[in-house]
């Protein structure tokens, strides 16, 4: 992690903070809420390697828990890439959610401006995300925050986890097939 986005962390206005290891089995009991609302596949120890994974290189993204006193309420992931379109770093936010009686108090849209003061401080040049066509809630949020639609589609190719030559799948989020290993799908509750 940069200077600036390490300053921007240890700097990040409450409710948020900084995820740590000892976050991982309450992120994975609120990803496990999330995923279960959406009717989305989860695999807790798949889960577990992905969070971890993503805690162990700050290079690859920023993960935040929502607290409200010192239980964790929701969380954040947002995941970096690099765009020629763009001309550098983007990054997408990957997850957003709060659990169901914390929703409709702001949080959502202090979540999306904490991304993107974040990206904005570490010279990120886009951000991303996308929204369940049905979740019409979230999408108003998302434009409400500045997100349009760029008019193109997000296609997706899911591939075999690391180590499964198998290549079999399942189906997945929506109905969509994925590899029997997936670590789960994508959507967004704010």
């Amino acid at each position: 992690m940069d200077t600036r986005a390490y300053a921007l962390a240890v700097n990040l206005p409450r409710p948020f903070r900084l995820a740590r290891a000892a976050d991982v089995p309450a992120l994975l009991d609120l990803v496990a809420a999330f995923y279960a609302g959406e009717g989305y596949p989860f695999d807790r120890p798949a889960a577990r390697a992905a969070v971890t994974e993503l805690l162990d290189d700050p290079g690859r993204g920023w993960v935040w828990v929502v607290e409200r006193g010192a239980r964790p309420i929701g969380y954040v992931v947002v995941t970096l890439a690099y765009s020629l379109e763009y001309r550098g770093r983007t990054a997408f936010v990957d997850e957003i959610y709060l659990l169901p009686a914390e929703r409709g108090r702001g949080l959502g849209s202090k979540a999306l401006a904490l991304v993107e003061r974040a990206a904005t401080a570490t010279g990120i040049r886009a951000i991303h995300l996308e929204v369940e066509r049905a979740n019409a809630k979230a999408g108003a949020l998302y434009r409400r925050r500045g997100f349009d639609d760029r008019g193109r589609l997000l296609l997706t190719k899911l591939l075999p986890a690391r180590g499964d030559a198998s290549g079999t799948t399942r189906r997945g989020p929506g109905g969509r097939k994925s590899p029997s290993r997936s670590r789960g799908g994508r959507g967004r509750r704010a």
